[in-house]
């Protein structure tokens, strides 16, 4: 027997402005929550909980 588990995929556009930024390096974190109620199947160890750090390098 295979378990497959389906997620599905949000896609979200984020519009950024750095018009009242200096020059220099940035890092933008994207942290999601836990699904609410209604979601089916196990609950990773983590609590379901994601966190995404990346660099940005803003030069004018």
């Amino acid at each position: 027997m295979t378990m497959i588990t389906l997620q599905r995929a949000i896609v979200l556009t984020v519009q950024f402005d750095g018009s009242d930024l200096s020059s220099g390096v940035y890092f933008c974190r994207l942290q999601t929550e836990p699904a609410g109620e209604g979601v089916s199947g196990p609950v990773p160890e983590h609590g379901g909980q994601s966190i995404l750090t990346t660099m940005m390098v803003l030069m004018k």
